[in-house]
């Protein structure tokens, strides 16, 4: 049992890593030093396992305009969910940097196992594309590396788990929770337990654990929103970060997503776009066609479909300097909607997104990616 529940994933994760480490580290040696796989963002999350939260209004950007709230700077944009795991680990011995690798490459093994799981009702064929697309799915560097995207993705899928298939309602609450105060395109789960609760409003066994992962993502909202003003004194520290520091605020998202995919032909960020695109494309054209033939739709694929195109459309709304490509990693559970496709047009997707891995990756070890 635990052999056909773990193999596949653990094989799946085995190619997945020696891809992106094959691209950025370069050697056996350099594959396993923490200094490969910390970058950028990477450090404001070991800043936070190491002395929490810090900000200050004494910020090299322009003041703040009349009638706007002064800049904050510091590590407040960073939610503190992966910190707290890694500080959690570094307990038993580790550095934090050792225990930020553990971490990730954990919980990405841990959300390819969800994959797995999560399409149990697949073909044999089909479910091993899903697999290893989901192991060299687009933004996989990142999973790699010390950020908190497996854990993330391995929360998300869990609660969608937990509403749609198990029915306990304190695991999706605890699931919801933990990735609500992990990275913010865990919020795409709240507009899918929303909907899946009034579709299926018939069914307790669904209902109870959607409105259960409502109360979690609430809780985890509130936890991060309260270790902020405990910590700096200002509960509204992220929200003010990202709009005055980095101008996330509502955009047109089409509008985003044309000016993000612009330089297609010199630009792996812009393919790896394009390809997420496709892929979401597919999915909503998959769902349509399941239920035009079924005349509905289980409550995985309401959970799933919602949360894809909540994920995706996340950044492009959100616009500013969000690192678009880091965030499409989250749109993984589109995986396990394109489960009912042919082997071959899964197997088709799986090169396209080895080849985006294959080309994104030095830019991740040299500092290309912010």
């Amino acid at each position: 049992m635990l052999t056909a529940t773990f193999g596949p994933p653990l094989v799946a994760f085995v190619a997945g890593w020696l891809l992106v480490a094959w691209r950025t580290a370069g050697s056996v040696r350099a594959a396993f030093d923490t200094a490969t796989w910390v970058r950028r963002d990477s450090g404001q999350y070991l800043k936070i396992a190491s002395y929490g939260y810090r900000a200050s209004t004494n910020c090299a950007g322009a003041p703040a305009a009349r009638g706007h709230v002064a800049h904050l700077c510091g590590n407040v944009t960073w939610l503190p969910g992966y910190p707290a795991f890694l500080k959690l680990v570094s307990l038993f011995g580790l550095s934090l940097p050792a225990a930020g690798l553990l971490v990730a490459w954990l919980f990405w093994f841990l959300a390819l196992v969800m994959v797995w799981v999560l399409t149990a009702d697949a073909r044999t064929s089909a479910r091993w594309m899903c697999l290893l697309l989901a192991a060299v799915f687009p933004g996989q560097v990142y999973f790699a590396a010390v950020f908190p995207i497996g854990m993330c993705m391995f929360f998300v899928l869990l609660a969608i788990y937990a509403a749609t298939k198990s029915g306990r309602m304190w695991l999706c609450a605890v699931a919801s929770c933990i990735a609500t105060a992990t990275y913010v395109p865990a919020f795409a789960l709240l507009p899918a337990f929303v909907v899946a609760a009034v579709v299926f409003r018939g069914r307790r066994r669904v209902v109870v654990p959607c409105l259960a992962g409502i109360v979690g993502m609430l809780v985890g909202i509130g936890a991060v929103l309260a270790y902020a003003q405990f910590a700096v004194g200002k509960w509204d520290a992220y929200l003010i970060t990202e709009r005055e520091e980095y101008g996330v605020q509502f955009h047109a998202p089409w509008q985003t997503f044309f000016d993000h995919v612009r330089p297609l032909r010199t630009s792996v960020i812009a393919r790896q776009s394009v390809l997420v695109a496709v892929l979401v494309v597919a999915a909503l054209v998959c769902t349509a066609v399941r239920f035009y033939r079924a005349r509905e739709l289980g409550s995985l694929d309401v959970v799933l479909l919602v949360t894809t195109v909540a994920a995706w459309l996340i950044p492009y709304m959100g616009g500013g300097s969000l690192s678009i490509y880091r965030s499409e990693a989250c749109v993984l559970p589109v995986v396990v909607l394109l489960r009912r496709l042919p082997w071959w047009a899964l197997a088709v997707a799986v090169g396209g997104a080895a080849w985006v891995a294959y080309g994104l990756a030095p830019l991740f070890e040299n500092n290309t990616l912010v």
